[in-house]
């Protein structure tokens, strides 16, 4: 590649804007800077040109552009050498009327122009003469290159540089840091601390504060309401910042959630705030010209007891904690969240709108000319400080509503700053007028809970590059969950495969979260650009279908992470999909978490495991599962071979004198229960697998019924040129042995019924799910082998014709509803059995005192009907 100074991965927060402005266009690009500026003076128009062509020397960020089409991981290329693109205007023979509305013109179609992110530089120059001594600067830059934080530092080193171009004497300027340097710093982070911070702040906020909805008939055009604080107020409220140990910003924030309060009556909320997110523990960090600002989620909590000044330290302590955590983009923080897919952690952000300051220019006066207010979020609060007063914004955007005009809002907010001076710090939180609420809580959160899920998702060999060896998806189920997500995500339905993703109302956060989602339940790490090259339902279910992407290396994968009740562990073999567990959460108990048990296979053929393989294999999820619950009882569910992986994992429990309250097994038959007519009915499995190829291809349209059916035969002959004799493996977890044909997958692991290998029973209960109609050609046994194989074996007849329609709408609702009634039943045996212990305990005392010995498991056993009561009673 030419032209290339250096590569490097994006940011976080540049991958979400990348999206953002993709998604969008560049027309309608709220990432799209503009900055204006007066000059008075003298000015050398060709020094000026010169220096800002030096700018671009002295900062590889201002030469870059972002790359991502064919590519698995978006880029970020600084060129070696780039064009700037700087124009010169003339309007000194026109009117200032005349020349108002060509600046106005020429803001306009610059914006409408926007940027080509993979086109670099992403910034323009125009430069307008007025006068003699009068120009106008229009300086236009996008978001991924850089933030407001940045611009004192850059107009510090234009000024300098135009001085040296000017021939004035002037020192050195210091070497600049690259924006590589941050970075290399987010890639040294560790992942999991900051979802443990964030997971912890916002643990038990389930419902969002929401002050605007959507607009009707009314509010569809944008609004915006301004105020400038009176100088007296402004220097009021920093000399009580500055008295009482806090910053402005802590002050600002703690009103506005005051503002909260009054609209909600909650005294719990969350807004978001826009935070220079540069961390401190990068030496430098401050002068590195970048894109560092984040959009965070602001936790607060109100109780109507504490005083002003302890609320107002609690809240600035919480933002120093969250300090060396605010690189995380804000989808990953939403996952940290307890709320749904649909729903927004805020609606309202605050910006703190940094001030316009340059260095002093001999001979140059330079005063920057007020832009407009932009963003993506219904409801923004901006806060400009002046040298002597603040001035405050608040922007409703189009397309939404609040029960008050922005014009009230800004009052109330601005009533709020005065009553907190008024009132004091000593005052209660209770006291200040416009508070609601009587709830009494802790004003800090509760510190992280010990046990995190990532900690046990990673295997030993985690470094490897993760290949196939799984299944193919089922595209029927994929296309199906794809569509839920989207209805989920969108909060919509009613679309078709081709339609777009944003044209239906997605924006950079929903596609973010879909993307998270869809990377879940497919446990491969498919790039967040290539999944939406094409957002659309049909484009989505090829890209993650596509054999190209990595597979996740986790072994423990949340579903659903948080609720009240026992989670559900759905337990998979490494060389299935698990697609339809995806489903199943969405039927559940709301309140019980789901994770999927499932250690990722290392090599190109893996099979499922043989039985010897199995007490190894299971070792390895139950040290990950005691990581996100360290003891039971526990519910199992899970089909095919991680039946019997489930199955062992449950004796080695049981031996461990755990509890598993709940073992399910969905229209899976137990080892050695193949019938003699097995190879009869392999023929038969065979035409049908091959009959449901020639159906969906049927299905697609002619174009592409050529190119699929090409696909099925390259991938057939693929694993059988894999499987050609002598041909080396990758070590894998899993034997790795020649593959199947259709019909026969499960030949090498199952043993014929008349030669069952003796094994020792599990003690405990097992409930088989099972369809009514399908026909188990293989047993004949309506408990499909399963009371081989454990002490109490019940049955679950559920709807459906075939295996998989268990876990395919419409049927998985009445599977979900079978799954909590058995869990519920379990519960219930649980109590019965504490309590009938608790009363032979006391009846042993009693016994005791009585000179009565009576022999309690005896006794427990007579009650239960068990074969040791019916010997004691002979």
């Amino acid at each position: 590649m030419k032209n290339v100074a250096d590569v490097y991965p994006l940011s976080p927060m540049q991958e979400m804007m990348l999206l953002h402005s993709l998604s969008r266009g560049a027309a309608a690009d709220v990432l799209f800077n503009q900055f204006c500026y007066r000059l008075s003076g003298e000015l050398d128009a060709g020094a000026f040109r010169l220096a800002w062509e030096r700018l671009l020397e002295r900062h590889p960020v201002l030469r870059t552009c972002f790359l991502w089409e064919g590519l698995k991981q978006p880029l970020q290329v600084v060129r070696q050498q780039v064009s700037l693109p700087f124009e010169e205007h003339d309007w000194r023979a026109r009117c200032p009327g005349e020349q108002q509305a060509a600046l106005q013109g020429l803001r306009a179609d610059d914006r409408e122009r926007g940027f080509d992110p993979a086109r670099a530089p992403l910034m323009r120059v125009h430069l307008a003469r007025l006068a003699d001594r009068e120009w106008l600067l229009i300086w236009s830059s996008h978001h991924l290159l850089l933030d407001r934080w940045c611009l004192a530092d850059v107009f510090d080193d234009l000024f300098a540089l135009y001085a040296g171009a000017r021939g004035d004497p002037v020192p050195p300027l210091p070497a600049a840091r690259g924006f590589r340097d941050y970075i290399n710093w987010i890639r040294q982070q560790d992942p999991q601390a900051a979802r443990r911070f964030w997971r912890s702040a916002l643990r038990g906020y389930r419902e969002p504060v929401a002050i605007t909805s959507a607009a009707g008939e009314r509010g569809h055009e944008p609004a915006i309401a301004e105020v400038e604080l009176a100088p007296a107020t402004s220097k009021a409220l920093r000399a009580f910042a500055r008295r009482h140990g806090l910053t402005t910003g802590a002050l600002f924030q703690g009103a506005w959630a005051l503002v909260l309060n009054r609209c909600s009556a909650r005294q719990d909320v969350v807004f978001g705030a826009a935070v220079a997110a540069r961390p401190p523990q990068l030496p430098g960090v401050d002068s590195i010209v970048g894109s560092f600002v984040n959009n965070l989620p602001v936790r607060v909590r109100m109780p109507h007891d504490a005083s002003v000044g302890d609320w107002l330290h609690a809240l600035q302590r919480a933002q120093q904690r969250r300090s060396p955590f605010e690189h995380l983009s804000l989808n990953d923080i939403h996952a940290c969240s307890e709320l749904g897919d649909a729903e927004r952690l805020f609606d309202t952000l605050l910006v703190w709108l940094a001030p316009d300051s340059t260095a002093p220019v001999p001979g140059l006066e330079v005063q920057g000319l007020a832009g407009a207010l932009v963003s993506a979020y219904p409801l923004t609060l901006g806060i400009a400080e002046a040298q002597d007063q603040f001035a405050l914004r608040l922007l409703r955007a189009a397309g939404f509503a609040t029960e008050e005009s922005p014009v009230r809002l800004l009052e109330h907010y601005r009533g709020t700053l005065s009553a907190v001076l008024d009132a004091g710090a000593g005052a209660k939180l209770a006291s200040l007028a416009g508070f609601r609420g009587r709830e009494s809580f802790d004003l800090e959160l509760p510190p992280a809970a010990p046990v995190e899920v990532e900690d046990a998702d990673r295997h030993a060999a985690d470094e490897e590059t993760l290949v196939g060896g799984r299944e193919a998806f089922d595209r029927a189920l994929l296309r199906d969950l794809v569509r839920e997500e989207w209805r989920q995500v969108l909060g919509r339905s009613g679309f078709g495969d081709q339609e777009n993703f944003f044209d239906l109302g997605g924006e950079s956060i929903l596609a973010s979260r879909l993307h998270a989602r869809l990377e879940a339940v497919t446990r491969k790490s498919v790039p967040l650009l290539a999944l939406f090259r094409e957002p659309t339902v049909a484009r989505m279910v090829r890209t993650l279908g596509a054999g190209q992407w990595p597979l996740k290396a986790d072994l423990v994968v949340p579903i659903r992470a948080a609720g009240r009740e026992l989670p559900l562990f759905c337990i998979a073999s490494p060389e299935v999909n698990t697609l339809g567990y995806m489903q199943l959460h969405r039927h559940l108990d709301p309140e019980r978490p789901l994770y999927v048990l499932q250690e990722p296979p290392r090599a190109e053929v893996v099979l499922e495991p043989t039985r010897e393989e199995l007490p190894a294999l299971a070792q390895r999820y139950l040290a990950g599962l005691r990581k996100v619950q360290p003891h039971g009882p526990y519910l199992f569910l899970a089909r095919c071979t991680g039946a019997h992986l489930a199955l062992e994992m449950a004796r080695q429990l049981h031996a461990d004198d755990e509890t598993v309250a709940f073992l399910g097994v969905a229209n899976t038959w137990a080892f050695h229960t193949v019938s003699r007519l097995y190879h009869l009915h392999r023929a038969h499995m065979r035409t049908m697998y091959y009959w449901d190829r020639l159906v969906e291809l049927a299905r697609l349209e002619p174009r592409s019924q050529w190119s699929e059916l090409r696909r099925v035969l390259a991938g057939r002959f693929a694993r059988r040129r894999r499987a050609t004799p002598g041909e080396a493996q990758s070590p894998a977890p899993v034997a790795a042995r020649p593959p199947a044909v259709p019909g026969e997958e499960r030949s090498p692991v199952i043993g014929w019924a008349h030669r069952r290998v003796a094994a020792s029973k599990y003690p405990g209960t097992l409930t088989v799910f099972r369809t009514r109609r399908q026909r188990y050609w293989r047993i004949r046994d309506r408990y499909l082998g399963w009371r081989a194989e454990a002490e109490q074996v019940q049955l679950k007849l559920l709807p459906g014709r075939r295996g998989k329609d268990l876990l395919r709408e419409p049927f998985i609702r009445e599977f979900a509803a079978a799954i909590e009634a058995c869990i519920e039943q379990a519960k219930a045996r649980r109590v019965a059995a504490d309590v009938s212990d608790r009363a032979t305990q006391t009846a042993t005392a009693i016994g005791a005192g009585a000179g009565v010995t009576i022999g309690s498991s005896a006794a427990r056993a007579e009650r239960r009907g068990s074969p040791a009561a019916a010997s004691n009673r002979s």
